[in-house]
């Protein structure tokens, strides 16, 4: 054989073997640890937060798998810290529903929920609505959200006239969210 040949053939083998270490190296570097992840049995939703953001404002992105293959990546902007994440099913109905909550930093702590449903073979946004004038009477933040039933609840302290804001006097408001209507309800 041509000593060409010979090189040409090493060569190949060389840029094919740097090629496929470049490509093992992508495909097997492994994901950070999530931070939040939930299953139904059927989809699994694993939560990152990139790791050079500040805790305070960034992004984070939900990796969505059925049968432990990867079928959806939703990317979001944050204004706050992630605090927890769910996967539900929110009415009942036999449609997933995802939730994200985030608390603002700084004095009011606001919380914030980002509702995802799998609609027509993949999760979308869904907007949920803003408290109701009624509810915000002494409302100053410090929101927090469980799922309980499949059903999203929050509370918050309310604040009094006169009071400052590590010491509210006015109780706790107690609301349940109403996917169907799409508003918070007073509950107690």
């Amino acid at each position: 054989m041509n000593w060409r040949i010979k090189a040409g053939i090493v060569s190949g083998w060389g840029i094919l073997q740097i090629i496929s270490l470049i490509s093992c190296a992508k495909n097997e570097a492994p994901l950070p640890k999530p931070l939040f992840q939930s299953n139904t049995g059927r989809w699994t939703a694993s939560l990152y937060v990139p790791e050079d953001e500040p805790a305070s404002v960034g992004s984070y992105t939900i990796v969505i798998s059925a049968a432990g293959k990867e079928v959806q990546r939703i990317a979001s902007n944050r204004d706050g810290t992630v605090i927890q994440m769910w996967i539900v099913d929110l009415a009942r109905d036999g449609i997933t529903d995802i939730v994200v909550w985030t608390q603002s930093t700084g004095s009011g702590s606001y919380g914030v929920l980002d509702l995802y449903q799998h609609t027509k073979g993949k999760f979308i946004s869904m907007p949920m609505h803003d408290l109701e004038e009624s509810h915000l009477i002494g409302y100053n933040g410090h929101d927090t959200y469980t799922i309980e039933n499949d059903k999203i609840l929050r509370a918050f302290p309310v604040y009094e006239e006169g009071d400052v804001n590590a010491e509210p006097t006015g109780g706790v408001r107690k609301l349940e969210y109403d996917l169907q209507k799409a508003f918070w309800i007073s509950i107690e």
